[in-house]
Protein backbone atom coordinates (compact mmCIF):
# COMPACT_ATOMS: atom_id res chain seq x y z
CA UNK A 1 0.00 0.00 0.00
CA UNK A 2 1.30 3.33 -0.77
CA UNK A 3 1.62 5.50 1.70
CA UNK A 4 0.30 9.18 1.20
CA UNK A 5 3.50 11.77 1.58
CA UNK A 6 3.10 15.36 2.52
CA UNK A 7 3.99 18.30 0.72
CA UNK A 8 7.20 20.81 1.05
CA UNK A 9 4.82 23.17 3.29
CA UNK A 10 4.05 20.42 5.70
CA UNK A 11 0.69 20.18 4.74
CA UNK A 12 -1.01 16.34 4.43
CA UNK A 13 -1.66 15.26 0.64
CA UNK A 14 -4.78 13.87 1.63
CA UNK A 15 -6.61 14.33 5.06
CA UNK A 16 -5.08 12.92 8.11
CA UNK A 17 -6.62 10.49 10.91
CA UNK A 18 -7.96 12.12 13.67
CA UNK A 19 -5.46 12.15 16.75
CA UNK A 20 -2.12 12.55 14.87
CA UNK A 21 -1.05 15.92 13.15
CA UNK A 22 2.51 17.03 11.55
CA UNK A 23 4.13 19.80 9.80
CA UNK A 24 6.97 20.55 7.72
CA UNK A 25 9.73 22.65 9.43
CA UNK A 26 12.14 25.19 8.41
CA UNK A 27 15.84 22.73 8.69
CA UNK A 28 17.54 26.14 10.05
CA UNK A 29 14.86 26.46 12.89
CA UNK A 30 16.18 23.41 15.09
CA UNK A 31 14.45 24.18 18.45
CA UNK A 32 17.29 21.90 20.40
CA UNK A 33 20.48 21.49 20.88
CA UNK A 34 20.79 17.93 20.33
CA UNK A 35 19.24 18.07 16.90
CA UNK A 36 21.72 20.52 15.81
CA UNK A 37 24.41 18.33 17.17
CA UNK A 38 22.92 15.64 15.38
CA UNK A 39 23.00 17.31 12.38
CA UNK A 40 26.53 18.64 12.45
CA UNK A 41 27.44 15.22 13.04
CA UNK A 42 25.67 13.90 10.09
CA UNK A 43 27.13 16.39 8.16
CA UNK A 44 30.49 15.78 8.86
CA UNK A 45 30.17 12.18 7.99
CA UNK A 46 28.55 12.52 5.05
CA UNK A 47 31.72 15.18 3.49
CA UNK A 48 30.99 16.04 -0.18
CA UNK A 49 28.63 12.58 -0.44
CA UNK A 50 25.00 13.40 -0.68
CA UNK A 51 24.32 11.31 2.63
CA UNK A 52 26.89 9.00 4.80
CA UNK A 53 26.97 5.53 5.09
CA UNK A 54 25.35 4.26 8.34
CA UNK A 55 28.85 3.08 9.41
CA UNK A 56 30.34 6.38 8.91
CA UNK A 57 28.39 7.61 12.33
CA UNK A 58 29.86 5.68 15.63
CA UNK A 59 27.72 5.24 18.52
CA UNK A 60 30.53 6.93 20.14
CA UNK A 61 30.19 10.54 17.56
CA UNK A 62 26.24 10.98 19.00
CA UNK A 63 27.30 10.69 23.15
CA UNK A 64 24.60 13.34 24.97
CA UNK A 65 21.90 12.52 22.19
CA UNK A 66 21.93 8.65 22.07
CA UNK A 67 19.06 8.37 24.02
CA UNK A 68 16.87 10.33 21.39
CA UNK A 69 18.24 8.82 18.63
CA UNK A 70 16.57 5.83 16.49
CA UNK A 71 18.10 3.86 12.81
CA UNK A 72 15.40 2.46 10.92
CA UNK A 73 16.41 0.49 7.94
CA UNK A 74 15.09 1.08 4.51
CA UNK A 75 13.14 -2.02 2.89
CA UNK A 76 12.60 -0.95 -1.33
CA UNK A 77 9.87 -2.66 -3.18
CA UNK A 78 7.52 -2.85 -1.44
CA UNK A 79 9.35 0.45 0.13
CA UNK A 80 8.42 -0.74 3.86
CA UNK A 81 10.76 0.59 7.18
CA UNK A 82 12.23 -1.17 10.74
CA UNK A 83 13.35 0.23 13.49
CA UNK A 84 17.66 -0.94 14.03
CA UNK A 85 17.86 0.93 16.89
CA UNK A 86 15.46 3.04 19.25
CA UNK A 87 17.19 5.45 21.48
CA UNK A 88 16.42 4.88 25.73
CA UNK A 89 14.71 8.08 25.92
CA UNK A 90 12.60 7.36 23.07
CA UNK A 91 11.00 4.20 23.95
CA UNK A 92 10.47 5.40 27.34
CA UNK A 93 8.36 8.68 26.25
CA UNK A 94 6.38 5.80 23.66
CA UNK A 95 5.81 4.09 25.83
CA UNK A 96 7.30 0.45 24.32
CA UNK A 97 10.54 -0.43 22.80
CA UNK A 98 9.98 -0.80 19.79
CA UNK A 99 13.72 -2.32 18.20
CA UNK A 100 14.12 -4.76 15.55
CA UNK A 101 9.90 -3.98 14.88
CA UNK A 102 8.39 -2.97 11.38
CA UNK A 103 7.16 0.57 11.59
CA UNK A 104 3.68 -0.86 10.63
CA UNK A 105 3.33 -2.37 14.51
CA UNK A 106 3.40 1.55 15.62
CA UNK A 107 0.55 2.87 17.47
CA UNK A 108 -2.00 4.49 17.03
CA UNK A 109 -2.99 3.81 13.43
CA UNK A 110 -2.92 7.56 12.79
CA UNK A 111 0.71 8.08 13.75
CA UNK A 112 2.07 5.25 12.30
CA UNK A 113 0.35 6.70 9.31
CA UNK A 114 2.14 9.64 9.37
CA UNK A 115 5.48 8.45 10.44
CA UNK A 116 5.56 6.23 7.14
CA UNK A 117 4.82 9.39 5.46
CA UNK A 118 7.25 11.10 6.60
CA UNK A 119 9.54 8.25 6.16
CA UNK A 120 8.90 8.23 2.31
CA UNK A 121 9.43 11.43 1.98
CA UNK A 122 13.01 11.00 3.72
CA UNK A 123 13.70 8.38 1.01
CA UNK A 124 11.89 9.97 -2.22
CA UNK A 125 13.78 13.72 -1.61
CA UNK A 126 17.43 11.73 -0.39
CA UNK A 127 17.65 14.84 1.93
CA UNK A 128 16.98 15.80 5.78
CA UNK A 129 13.52 16.48 7.30
CA UNK A 130 12.35 18.30 10.09
CA UNK A 131 9.07 17.94 11.41
CA UNK A 132 6.65 18.61 14.28
CA UNK A 133 4.65 15.87 15.43
CA UNK A 134 1.33 15.25 17.87
CA UNK A 135 -0.35 12.53 18.34
CA UNK A 136 -2.21 10.61 21.31
CA UNK A 137 -1.36 7.50 22.83
CA UNK A 138 -2.57 5.85 25.30
CA UNK A 139 -4.67 9.00 26.98
CA UNK A 140 -1.29 10.91 26.90
CA UNK A 141 -0.48 13.46 24.38
CA UNK A 142 2.59 13.19 23.08
CA UNK A 143 4.83 16.73 20.98
CA UNK A 144 7.79 15.91 19.27
CA UNK A 145 10.34 17.97 16.76
CA UNK A 146 11.69 14.84 14.87
CA UNK A 147 14.85 15.48 12.40
CA UNK A 148 15.59 12.78 9.78
CA UNK A 149 18.18 12.59 8.60
CA UNK A 150 18.90 9.70 5.34
CA UNK A 151 21.58 7.37 5.13
CA UNK A 152 23.11 5.67 2.13
CA UNK A 153 25.27 2.39 1.62
CA UNK A 154 25.58 2.76 -2.35
CA UNK A 155 26.05 6.57 -2.03
CA UNK A 156 22.39 6.83 -4.22
CA UNK A 157 19.44 5.00 -2.59
CA UNK A 158 18.37 6.02 0.76
CA UNK A 159 19.00 2.33 2.39
CA UNK A 160 18.81 3.91 6.40
CA UNK A 161 17.32 6.97 7.90
CA UNK A 162 18.79 8.26 11.51
CA UNK A 163 16.62 10.32 13.46
CA UNK A 164 16.85 12.51 16.69
CA UNK A 165 13.89 13.39 18.32
CA UNK A 166 13.34 16.61 20.70
CA UNK A 167 10.44 15.97 23.09
CA UNK A 168 7.95 19.04 23.99
CA UNK A 169 10.52 20.97 22.73
CA UNK A 170 9.28 24.58 23.83
CA UNK A 171 8.20 23.07 27.82
CA UNK A 172 11.58 22.86 29.23
CA UNK A 173 11.25 22.03 33.15
CA UNK A 174 7.47 21.85 34.08
CA UNK A 175 6.83 23.60 36.99
CA UNK A 176 5.42 21.36 39.54
CA UNK A 177 5.22 23.60 42.38
CA UNK A 178 3.57 26.55 40.18
CA UNK A 179 1.38 23.63 39.02
CA UNK A 180 0.45 22.35 42.68
CA UNK A 181 -0.03 25.93 43.77
CA UNK A 182 -2.90 26.90 41.20
CA UNK A 183 -4.39 23.90 42.98
CA UNK A 184 -4.70 24.56 46.26
CA UNK A 185 -7.70 25.99 47.43
CA UNK A 186 -8.49 30.36 47.77
CA UNK A 187 -8.05 31.45 51.44
CA UNK A 188 -11.44 32.86 52.20
CA UNK A 189 -10.16 35.31 53.84
CA UNK A 190 -7.56 36.83 51.75
CA UNK A 191 -9.82 36.64 48.63
CA UNK A 192 -11.93 38.70 50.74
CA UNK A 193 -9.14 41.14 51.27
CA UNK A 194 -9.46 39.94 54.68
CA UNK A 195 -13.48 41.23 55.42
Amino acid sequence: MPYPRSDPDGEPAHRRPEGATARRLDLTDLPDGRLAVVRSIWDRARGARPMPRRGDILPEDLRGALGYVNIVEVEHEPLRFRFRLIGGEVASAYGRDMTGRPVDEVEPEAYRDLLVGQFADVVAEGAPLLHEVRFVQDWRDHWLVRLSLPLSQDGLDVTGILTASAFEPTLRHFDLEGFIAQLRPVDDHAATGGR
